[in-house]
C-alpha cells in the first residue's frame, strides 16, 4: 500500500494524522470503510483518487 512507502506501520501514520488506528487497519484490510475516510487518508498521503485507483 502507498502508506507503507512513507510510514513503517499504520499506527505511526494514524498517530501523525490523527486517525483512529483501528480505522486505518480496517481500511488497509478492505474492511468496513467508507469513501469519506478513504478520501481523508488519501489527502494526508497526498495521493489523488486517480492515482489510487489507477491499477483497478
Amino acid at each position: 500500500m502507498i502508506r507503507r512507502n512513507q510510514f513503517k506501520n499504520y499506527e505511526d501514520f494514524a498517530k501523525q494524522y490523527g486517525f483512529n488506528k483501528v480505522t486505518i487497519n480496517r481500511l488497509e484490510n478492505g474492511e468496513n470503510s467508507n469513501l469519506g475516510t478513504l478520501i481523508m487518508v488519501l489527502i494526508a498521503l497526498e495521493v489523488s483518487l486517480n492515482e489510487f485507483f489507477k491499477d483497478f
